[in-house]
């Protein structure tokens, strides 16, 4: 897992030896190399990195594409760099990384990149949280809710939140509290919404905490 953390950091400094086998290099990385070359990496020019991070996304290093998307758009920015962005996201979306199906819906959505198009956004989103990714199921939940690329359907708004919250998917259990909170497609409970905001709270979603915090001032919803 630390590895995989590390992984969009991996391809300069004394890691990379030129004419080298690349892929054979990291497969032989220990936790120990990750973390050397993590320290080396952070003051590397952007250009350095765009250039290896390339090598390894062409290869088929789907989490060398999210970085590499991610410098783009964040370190060099403009509409070139978001265009590259939105390519790379797709590219890695295309690979099977779920986290490039959301930041790609993410993109269409905001009209960063791309064109605007709530209907290709959804699809993306759609994806993202078929495949099991928490955030693509409350962006996919979102668009039901909203009507993005869809026709307006808060039971299925629900019925996604509930699933993925019962699978472990905190950020989820926040929206699906919220339903309860405001009684939408569902019969309003307090106690409902306060114990799932509590348990994406334990969960590490911030946002969870807030809204918990918001019901106990109010007096509503268990403790």
């Amino acid at each position: 897992m630390f590895c995989k953390l590390l992984a969009g950091a991996f391809l300069l400094g004394g890691l990379l030896l030129p004419g080298s086998n690349q892929g054979a290099q990291a497969a032989k990385a220990t936790p120990a190399d990750w973390t050397e070359y993590l320290l080396k990496v952070i003051n590397t020019k952007p250009d350095d990195r765009l250039r290896d991070y390339k090598a390894y996304c062409e290869a088929g290093e789907n989490l060398f594409c999210i970085d590499l998307a991610a410098i783009h758009l964040n370190e060099i920015g403009g509409k070139k760099g978001e265009e590259k962005a939105a390519f790379y996201y797709k590219k890695a979306c295309d690979m099977g990384e779920l986290n490039g199906c959301q930041k790609l819906g993410d993109m269409y959505a905001f009209g960063t990149g791309v064109e605007p198009s709530d209907t290709t956004a959804f699809k993306y989103y759609e994806q993202a949280c078929v495949g099991g990714y928490s955030l693509g199921c409350v962006s996919l939940g979102e668009a039901y809710e909203e009507g993005y690329g869809v026709q307006v359907d808060e039971a299925k708004a629900f019925e996604i939140y509930n699933n993925s919250c019962n699978h472990g998917a905190e950020p989820t259990c926040v929206n699906l509290g919220i339903m309860y909170e405001l009684g939408l497609s569902v019969a309003q409970d307090y106690s409902k919404a306060s114990g799932l905001y509590k348990q994406a709270c334990l969960g590490g979603v911030g946002l969870g905490c807030d809204y918990w915090g918001i019901l106990k001032k109010k007096g509503l919803g268990s403790e």
